[in-house]
């Protein structure tokens, strides 16, 4: 079974007003916030953020319990220009990573900065 979890930080969260924003709000389910260790670049319209296994830099935002994982993983991979239609290298890549989440950790689905 493919894991249901993803965290956001920028143009999906759960108060953004964009179409694959409300895509993702209709598919899912918005759990609150959570946050990964890491840093977050300002890529002008739109942020971007790296994960730091051991960083000291947190990077706030939104976890989601999709309902259906690989419609809304499909959707949101063509929206963060993911896939094999789409030029190498990938700005972003999509991997899990852990999510301090209400006083634990989560394995969630994030879209990664491709430094």
């Amino acid at each position: 079974m493919m894991n249901p979890y993803l965290f956001v930080y920028g143009t999906l969260k759960n108060d953004a007003q964009n179409e694959v924003a409300r895509f993702l709000r209709d598919h899912a389910t918005f759990l609150g916030e959570g946050s990964m260790t890491g840093r977050m670049f300002d890529l002008g319209e739109y942020p971007g953020a790296v994960f730091i296994e051991n960083g000291g830099e947190q990077v706030s935002g939104h976890v989601f319990k999709m309902t259906e994982p690989a419609l809304v993983l499909n959707v949101l991979d063509a929206y963060e220009g993911i896939g094999d239609e789409f030029p190498e290298p990938h700005e972003y890549v999509r991997q899990e990573v852990p999510i301090f989440f209400r006083q634990g950790r989560l394995n969630c689905w994030v879209y990664l900065y491709n430094l």
